[in-house]
């Protein structure tokens, strides 16, 4: 086998793999000076073929590791996969080729059996296209299979949560849990490398739902303006609200869902300590010094003039004297995080933030946090999808987002009364729910200065809106 060859790991170390893992989709470390390319791990699989782990060394001793699932064979044997599909082939040499194994039907079958423990015929499967972070195979349109590319050592929040939701709480509003595939890695750890769960018949996420509804709603609103309470919901319709507060009632039931008891001490809840506000306070003020450090010279003003109020509403968090208890929860929840069923939803994707370690993302947390995260959500969908930037356009975006905000909130706290997460009063609710709203904006101008430029006025009107407790 070439994997385990020296002379075969040297080629592919030094020629191959540097370069292919560079111009992947899934490789986080574009932006990254790399040092060099290790082959960490083989685990092998039939037919000449593989899982690598690779380590990508970058300066300083940083390191991280991808998996990198590879099949050597006779190009001969492989014509027609390359043909159907050429982002399969990773490189040639005389008659060899080295494909993704994940375009191979027979790894696929080896997959399925390990992750499944099953001694029964794999179902006819096919690569997905949407790659970005991970990969993602269909098994007889039943069963959805993520691999993870980025390997951490440790539990992974998406298999422990989705585990623990189908096998110990039934909870019918997520993918069923069918397996999972790890590595035993060092220090009694585990690394996961796979998981397989019930695929959910779906016509797209929430975003893509709520994008084509604001495109109705604002062909709607053209030559009007929101006059009204009444005009607005008129204007966004009875049929969106219900589907909106639908959103929050399963919101609030998978909150309720995770907070209930268990003797697992991993789901256990527990109180919300002072040293949480500290953490959330700190938090909001080292993103604030990052933002202020790397803004356009045209925003600079605004957020000069924003960082009093800023820093005013961080130093309230340090002394916040609120009651409640935090729980495991989505860690990362938007309205993509969302399968629509047509009648329905189905909440997806439980591994977090990826930016975070797996201990950051498998911390208890206030589920007043994945509230914010999809207030904030409807609220890009809201700019996203606006035909221009007319200013009875951005009145109708903002209408809409304080409609369908509070539709959502209030099934949210209809679904979740009695809940131990929930502080005894309403404005102690509000003040957490602004809390981690004030966090999210800031993080969203973070990310949008880094990577999309031009969606900056997004997060800086939701900046200005919790600012302005609207």
């Amino acid at each position: 086998m070439i994997f385990q060859s020296i002379e075969g790991r040297r080629w592919l170390e030094a020629e191959v793999l540097p370069g292919y893992v560079r111009r992947s989709r899934w490789f986080g470390g574009k932006a990254r000076a790399v040092e060099g390319v290790k082959i960490a791990e083989v685990i092998p699989f039939r037919g000449d073929a593989c899982l690598a782990l690779v380590e990508v060394r970058y300066p300083a001793g940083v390191s991280e590791i991808y998996q990198v699932p590879l099949q050597h064979a006779a190009r001969a044997e492989m014509t027609a996969l390359i043909t159907a599909h050429p982002g399969a082939l990773i490189a040639a040499a005389g008659e060899m080729v080295l494909i993704d194994a994940l375009f191979a039907p027979a790894f696929r079958a080896e997959l399925w059996e390990r992750i499944t423990a099953s001694s029964l015929p794999a179902p006819s499967s096919h690569v997905l296209s949407a790659e970005q972070s991970n990969s993602s195979l269909l098994f007889g349109e039943k069963v959805f299979v993520k691999v993870f590319r980025r390997i951490e050592c440790g539990v992974n929040p998406d298999a422990e949560i989705l585990r623990f939701l189908t096998e110990e709480r039934h909870f019918p509003h997520v993918p069923a849990f069918v397996g999972a595939l790890e590595w035993p890695a060092a220090k009694g750890e585990n690394a996961l490398l796979a998981i397989a769960i019930a695929a959910v018949p779906n016509r797209g996420d929430a975003w893509t739902f709520a994008l084509a509804e604001l495109k109705e709603f604002y062909a709607r609103t053209q030559g009007d303006t929101p006059r009204d309470g009444a005009r607005i919901r008129e204007m966004v319709g009875e049929h969106l609200l219900g589907r909106i507060a639908q959103l929050g009632a399963r919101t609030g039931e998978l909150h309720v869902t995770l907070a209930g008891f268990t003797t697992n001490p991993d789901f256990a809840p527990e109180p919300l300590t002072a040293a949480d506000f500290v953490t959330l306070q700190q938090n909001v003020l080292s993103l604030w010094e990052e933002v202020i450090a790397s803004v356009p010279d045209e925003h600079t003003a605004a957020l000069d003039a924003a960082t009093p109020n800023v820093r005013q509403r961080a130093g309230e968090l340090a002394a916040c004297p609120i009651t409640a208890t935090k729980t495991r929860t989505h860690g990362d929840y938007h309205l993509g995080q969302v399968l629509e069923t047509g009648d329905d939803f189905v909440i997806i994707d439980f591994e977090g933030e990826p930016a975070r370690s797996l201990a950051e993302r498998r911390r208890k947390q206030s589920p007043a946090r994945d509230v914010a995260g999809m207030l904030r959500s409807l609220h890009y969908a809201a700019h996203a999808a606006r035909p221009d930037d007319a200013e009875p356009t951005l009145l109708w975006a903002e209408a809409w987002t304080a409609l369908t905000t509070r539709t959502f909130l209030d099934a949210w706290t209809d679904a979740t009364r009695g809940a131990s997460f929930r502080p005894a009063s309403d404005s102690d609710l509000d003040f957490l729910v602004n809390a981690f709203l004030l966090e999210k904006a800031i993080y969203e101008i973070r990310y949008e200065l880094n990577n999309r430029p031009t969606w900056l006025p997004i997060p800086l009107r939701g900046l200005q809106r919790v600012l302005s407790g609207r």
